[in-house]
């Protein structure tokens, strides 16, 4: 997925380690420094998910308060985010 993300020109958040390869460390645009157990990766998950449903909820009420014209603008500027984690 790195090597794809790169090609498309996605930018990368990844946690990283020491004994990654040079050659995917250097595809990702915004390194982590982490270990490898499992509790770190589930605390950067857990926040991650924590973050993205607390601005959806934040959209969403901010939305409740827009008018149609400034909506439909809106609407034709959004932008799609997918997360993946590979574990």
């Amino acid at each position: 997925m790195i090597l794809e993300a790169d090609r498309l020109q996605v930018p990368i958040v990844a946690l990283v380690d020491s004994n990654m390869p040079w050659e995917i460390y250097k595809k990702i645009a915004y390194p982590v420094p982490a270990n490898d157990s499992v509790q770190f990766v589930y605390l950067f998950c857990n926040i991650i998910t924590k973050t993205f449903l607390l601005e959806k909820k934040k959209l969403k009420a901010l939305k409740g308060h827009v008018r149609k014209e400034e909506r439909d603008l809106s609407t034709k500027e959004s932008r799609y985010y997918r997360i993946y984690l590979i574990c």
